[in-house]
C-alpha cells in the first residue's frame, strides 16, 4: 500500500512539474500574478501563449569592491565618427546652464599631444571607411508648429535625464551601458572615488574602471572581452552593441590592467566567438558597424562566419519567444540593412530577406498599439495593457526604440508613432522620475534607458535636419572639443 501511494505521489510530482513548464511559471514556482498576465486589462485580441515572465532582478549582494586602478593621465574622450543628417545616432545637446553640472575631470579631456596619438576630433572632411562618396546635404525639414511643439518636449525630456547622473560607485556596469546606449559619446557618470567630479561613461567602461565595485572587461581568448553576468553585461555583446550606435571609433583605447587594446581588438574577440545556435542579435550591431559586409573570418572552431552569414542565423530565430520580446533581434536585423544602405551597397541576399522581414514585422508592431500610443509588457506577443505604468514603459519603450530606427523617415511622423512618443514623454516626466534613476532597480534603469534611446533616435532622425545647418565644434585650449551636431 504504501508502495502504491509513493509512485502516486510521484507520478502525480511530475504531473505538476510538466504543467509548470507550460503555464511558464517563474523560476520559484509560483504563478504569475494576473496583473502580470494583463488579466487586469481586456486584451483586445485573442490570449496568445507568452513566453516565461522575466525573472524579478534580486537585491544586489554585499560584496567586496575591487581597487580602483590607477588613473591613468591623458585619457581621451569617446567622440563619435562623423555622420549625416538622416544617420540615427544618440548625440543630444548640452545640458542646460539652469542647473549646474558637477565640476568635471580634465583626465578624460586631455590636451591632443598628450594622448595615445589618436587624434579624437573629427572634422568636416572626415569619412567612414568603406562608405560611398559623402552626399550633398539635405534641404532643412519643415516642421509644422505642432511637431515644433513635440520636437522641444522630447529635447527637453532628454536634457533633463542626461543632467541626473548615474554614479560608478553606486551602479553596475550594464546600468552605465544603458546610459551610454541612451545619451552615447555625451554619457558622464559620477566618480566612484569623487562623488562631485564626472568622467565620460564610455571612457569609464573602455578603460575597465570599477562599476559597483567590479571592473568590467577581461582578456579572452587573446583579445579584449566584456564579462557577462549579475551586474556585468546583462546580454552577450552588449558593450559592443553601445560603442556601435554611439559610433565610437575602432581606434578608441582599452586598457585591461597594464595591456592597452583598442574597440577593433574588442570586435575580433566576438568575432571569434559566433557559433550557431547562440543569441547573436547585439553582436549583428557591432559587426554590422565595424566589419566589413564583404570580410569572412573564422571563429574559435573554425567555422567561417560574415555578417551575412549572422543575418541568416538570426532570421531562423524567433522573435516573438526571444528576451525582451525579440526586440534585440529586430534592433541587430534593422541596423545591419541600415549600414548597408549607408555604405551604398545594394539589399541583395541575406539583406533582401532582412528588409522584407522587417518591413513585415513594423505593420504587425503598429497594429498591437494600444490607443494611448503605448504597447504593453508583451512587446509583440499580445496587445494590452498593465496597470502598473512600468511595465507599460518598458515595452513601449523597447517597440518605439526599434521603430524610430527602423521606419522611413516620412513614416515617422505618423499619427501613431506621434502618439507614442508622447506616451513616453509623459511616463518619463512623471513624479517617478522627477529625482532621476539612479537608486532605481537595474531592470528600471534599463526600461528608462531605452525609452531615452528611442527619444534620441526620433529626435536625431526627424528632427536635426530641420534645424540650422551645425557650426564647427570649437576647440578649447587644453582639450579636445566636444562634437554637437545640433
Amino acid at each position: 500500500m504504501a508502495r502504491c501511494l509513493s509512485r502516486w505521489m510521484l507520478a502525480a510530482s511530475l504531473a505538476c512539474v510538466g504543467t509548470a513548464a507550460a503555464l511558464g511559471l517563474t523560476g520559484s514556482g509560483e504563478r504569475p500574478t494576473d496583473e502580470e498576465w494583463g488579466g487586469d486589462v481586456a486584451m483586445a485580441a485573442p490570449a496568445p501563449v507568452l513566453s516565461p515572465v522575466q525573472p524579478a532582478y534580486r537585491a544586489r549582494p554585499v560584496r567586496e569592491p575591487a581597487a580602483a586602478p590607477a588613473a591613468v593621465p591623458g585619457a581621451p574622450r569617446p567622440v563619435q565618427a562623423p555622420h549625416t543628417a538622416d544617420e540615427p545616432d544618440d548625440a543630444t545637446s548640452e545640458p542646460g546652464a539652469e542647473q549646474a553640472a558637477p565640476e568635471s575631470d580634465d583626465g578624460d579631456r586631455p590636451d591632443v599631444s598628450e594622448d595615445d596619438g589618436v587624434d579624437e576630433t573629427p572634422t568636416e572632411t572626415d569619412q567612414e571607411e568603406g562608405e560611398g562618396p559623402a552626399a550633398p546635404p539635405p534641404p532643412p525639414r519643415e516642421l509644422s508648429p505642432a511637431m515644433q511643439a513635440l520636437r522641444d518636449r522630447v529635447r527637453s525630456t532628454l536634457d533633463f535625464h542626461r543632467r541626473r547622473m548615474l554614479s560608478a560607485r553606486e551602479n553596475t556596469a550594464t546600468e552605465i551601458m544603458a546610459v551610454c546606449l541612451a545619451f552615447g559619446c555625451d554619457t558622464d557618470i559620477l566618480r566612484a572615488d569623487q562623488a562631485n567630479r564626472t568622467i565620460n561613461g564610455i571612457t569609464h567602461l573602455c578603460w575597465n574602471y570599477p562599476c559597483d565595485g567590479f571592473v568590467p572587461l577581461v582578456m579572452a581568448d587573446g583579445h579584449a572581452g566584456a564579462r557577462v553576468g549579475y551586474g556585468l553585461q546583462e546580454h552577450r555583446s552588449q558593450l559592443l552593441a553601445t560603442l556601435a550606435l554611439s559610433r565610437v571609433k575602432p581606434d578608441y583605447p582599452i586598457r585591461i590592467g597594464e595591456d592597452v587594446r583598442n574597440v577593433a581588438d574588442l570586435v575580433e574577440g566576438e568575432k571569434l566567438r559566433c557559433r550557431a545556435g547562440d543569441d547573436l542579435s547585439l553582436t549583428l550591431v557591432g559587426l554590422a558597424y565595424y566589419v566589413d559586409d564583404d570580410s569572412t573570418w573564422r571563429n574559435f572552431l573554425g567555422e567561417q562566419w560574415s555578417v551575412e552569414q549572422v543575418i541568416r542565423h538570426e532570421l531562423a530565430r524567433p522573435v516573438i519567444d526571444a528576451t525582451d520580446g525579440g526586440l534585440n533581434r529586430l534592433m541587430g536585423l534593422s541596423y545591419a540593412v541600415h549600414r548597408r544602405k549607408k555604405r551604398q551597397q545594394p539589399l541583395t541576399g541575406q539583406y533582401r530577406r532582412a528588409e522584407k522581414f522587417i518591413r513585415e514585422f513594423q505593420d504587425y508592431a503598429l497594429d498591437l498599439q494600444n490607443s494611448d500610443g503605448s504597447w504593453g509588457p508583451w512587446f509583440l506577443a499580445a496587445k494590452g495593457a498593465s496597470r502598473d505604468p512600468v511595465k507599460n514603459l518598458r515595452g513601449t519603450g523597447h517597440v518605439l526604440e526599434w521603430l524610430a530606427l527602423s521606419l522611413p523617415v516620412d513614416e515617422l511622423e505618423d499619427a501613431r508613432v506621434v502618439r507614442s512618443v508622447e506616451h513616453l514623454i509623459g511616463t518619463l516626466s512623471s513624479r517617478r522620475y522627477r529625482g532621476g534613476v539612479r537608486g532605481l532597480s537595474t531592470r528600471e534603469i534599463d526600461t528608462v534607458m531605452h525609452a531615452l534611446h528611442a527619444l534620441s533616435i526620433y529626435d536625431e532622425r526627424l528632427f536635426r535636419p530641420a534645424d540650422s545647418p551645425p557650426q564647427a565644434p570649437a576647440q578649447e585650449a587644453g582639450e579636445v572639443a566636444r562634437r554637437f551636431d545640433r
